[in-house]
Parts: C-alpha cells; sequence; structure tokens
C-alpha cells in the first residue's frame, strides 16, 4: 500500500496491521505520485 491511499484505507489497513490481522508494508511514491516500481520490486523480493 502507499502513503497516499485513501485515509479510510490507510486506517483499516493500520488497525488490521496493529491486530495482527493483516502484515503491511507501506510503499514510497515518486514525486509524481507514481509507486516507486524499485521499492515494490524490493519487496517481492522478501
Amino acid at each position: 500500500m502507499t502513503a497516499v491511499e485513501h485515509s479510510a484505507v490507510l486506517e483499516a489497513a493500520r488497525h488490521a496491521a496493529r491486530t495482527g490481522d493483516a502484515t503491511l508494508t507501506e510503499l514510497d511514491v515518486g514525486p509524481d505520485g507514481r509507486l516507486d516500481m524499485d521499492a515494490l520490486a524490493a519487496v517481492c523480493d522478501r
């Protein structure tokens, strides 16, 4: 998920992570608001 998601989506995901119902990874976006594909690749390689 990126930091530019709608606040309702962010809060729901963060709540799920806090309660142990999900694992959350927040990815960076570039100055243009697009997902940083290198950051996505790094997460996928974990």
